[in-house]
């Protein structure tokens, strides 16, 4: 019996061979039914948006993936944030960058690095295969040059001239890219070219419904190509493409007194404001729990986990609630060193110092207990937590809070704009309108204005406006290229951090465990990393991490 088993299947076995080999080449060519090739698709409205749609998909997973992301590395560089976490070598690639000690194989330098393309591969898609014989489509193409410009911003603002520019889809036997013959200057040209022609067809951020405005607009475009201005110290073009923004009445500073707290401004029900001009947006609605969230691709989240890893750490701060938070992982504490700045320009009242950080002796008056049931305190704390963009009990969802914040990142505020405008006005000779903007956003802030702006001044209002929104290291390192801080000044400011970590070992045992170096100019620049090397032969080098 077994054996006619055997033969019945020799038999089929040959039978199916013979079928297939004797097909028809026909037959084998047929296309799959059901299936569009890239070619044939983007060819309606609906599907220029979707792809579009898909581009923001990646801006999202850029600005926060898994544990990762371009906020998260900005901020852990400067010295605005200690590291924190569970404990030492929670997450040692963080640590290494808030420490100095960092090189090619920091795994968030590569993540960070290799989303910039994957942001740009997607516009790239849109840009080719779009053709703009719609106002719809039009808009879809611009959409996709913004973001790609924005893209192109964070590489050469971190990697300078030694990353790839890649301004077209590439076939395979291009994928090895080098750096552009034209260096650093190469991507300015290239993050202008998209803007102007992004600003030409890009809506006015009032010209989108509700449900739209997520999407660039033309005063965002406007604003990013100011601001690729500023970095290159083309003042006079920097400060007419901000009065462009200014003037063109679609935004405005949030009143304080309009919003419960200032901090406000940062949460759910200010999304998308007059204050806005790009967010990266999230939601609090897709009801995660620990089984179905997805923890190896955020792409598939819609819900901002990185508010939970920077939340005041579990088992800590007993009595949170009492100021309606919920505790979090955390990372990411402020220094003392920003507080200090806080509380020495604007005094313990400041609005903006009781809006964006607490203090140990408020966190008591409140009722909460900064340490665990044994009165250890966290680690990497200083006697501080976080307020903007914190782990509020109002902005998350169930059935898993942890997993379920939904508060947008403010990319871009009018008040960056208004400081950026200011600084720009006072390096092209401009003062009284450099002295108007700034005292616009200290009159916000209940300030004293100022009767003459100066550079300190501009250096301290943006660490005050703009602390814990990922654009203070990037400050230090444009002003330090643009000849306006010297290498001294700005290794004395990050390393004034070391100090005040010394000073406080005592009161917060942990801290000595914090490993902060010395910052070196080496770092002015992120490394390209390893990773590239390995697979692009071409890819530049930064020679200040050579060994």
């Amino acid at each position: 019996m077994s054996e006619k088993i055997k033969i019945i299947k020799i038999v089929f076995l040959a039978t199916a061979l013979l079928f297939l080999f004797s097909c028809s080449e026909k037959f084998l060519d047929t296309e799959p039914r059901g299936v569009l090739s890239v070619e044939n698709y983007y060819q309606t409205d609906d599907e220029s948006m979707a792809g579009t749609l898909a581009c923001y998909d990646l801006v999202q997973d850029q600005q926060f993936g898994i544990w990762g992301g371009s906020y998260l590395v900005r901020n852990t560089l400067s010295d605005e944030v200690i590291t924190g976490g569970g404990g030492r070598g929670d997450q040692p690639g963080y640590e290494e960058l808030n420490e100095y000690r960092f090189g090619p194989n920091n795994p968030f330098v590569t993540a960070v690095y290799a989303g910039c393309y994957r942001i740009i591969n997607r516009c790239n898609t849109i840009i080719h295969y779009v053709e703009p014989n719609t106002e719809s489509k039009k808009i879809n193409i611009a959409e996709a040059k913004c973001l790609r410009a924005l893209a192109n911003f964070e590489l050469v603002a971190l990697w300078g001239e030694y990353a790839s520019l890649v301004l077209k889809l590439l076939d395979p036997d291009e994928y090895q890219v080098a750096p552009p013959e034209g260096g650093e200057q190469a991507f300015w040209d290239a993050i202008e070219e998209d803007l102007q022609a992004a600003i030409a067809d890009l809506p006015l951020k009032s010209e989108y419904a509700l449900k739209d405005k997520y999407r660039v607009s033309k005063g965002f475009a406007q604003a990013l190509l100011g601001k690729a201005y500023l970095y290159q110290g083309r003042y006079q073009e920097a400060a007419q493409m901000f009065e462009e923004v200014i003037n063109s009445g679609e935004y405005s500073l949030i009143p304080v007194e309009t919003v419960d707290d200032m901090r406000d401004i940062f949460r759910i029900p200010q999304e998308f404001g007059d204050e806005s001009l790009f967010e990266v947006s999230y939601t609090n609605t897709t009801n995660k729990d620990w089984g179905s969230f997805n923890w190896g691709n955020n792409r598939l989240n819609e819900s901002n986990i990185n508010w939970q890893l920077c939340g005041p750490r579990s088992d800590y701060f007993i009595g949170i609630e009492n100021i309606g938070m919920r505790i979090g992982w955390g990372f990411l504490y402020p220094t003392p060193n920003l507080a200090s700045v806080y509380e020495e320009e604007e005094g313990y009242s400041g609005i903006r110092y009781r809006a964006f950080i607490m203090s140990e002796d408020t966190l008591i008056a409140y009722g909460v207990q900064p340490t665990n049931a044994a009165g250890d305190y966290p680690y990497g704390y200083a006697g501080y937590i976080r307020l903007k963009y914190g782990t509020w009990e109002s902005e998350t969802g169930g059935p898993v809070a942890e997993l379920n914040y939904g508060t947008n990142y403010r990319y871009m505020r009018y008040a960056d704009v208004l400081l950026m405008a200011a600084e720009a006005n006072l390096f092209s000779g401009n003062s009284s309108k450099a002295t108007m903007y700034i005292n616009q956003v200290r009159e916000r802030a209940s300030l004293d204005p100022v009767s003459q702006v100066d550079f300190d001044t501009i250096v301290k209002e943006r660490q005050m406006e703009l602390a814990f929104e990922g654009w203070r290291y990037l400050d230090l390192m444009r002003w330090l290229k643009n000849g306006k801080m010297e290498v001294d000044q700005v290794k004395n400011i990050l390393d004034a951090v070391i100090d005040k970590i010394d000073e406080l070992k005592t009161k917060y045992p942990q801290l000595q465990y914090v490993n902060r170096q010395p910052w070196d100019p080496r770092y002015k620049l992120l490394p390209i990393p390893e990773q590239e090397i390995s697979v692009n032969l071409k890819a530049g080098r930064n020679p200040d991490y050579e060994q």
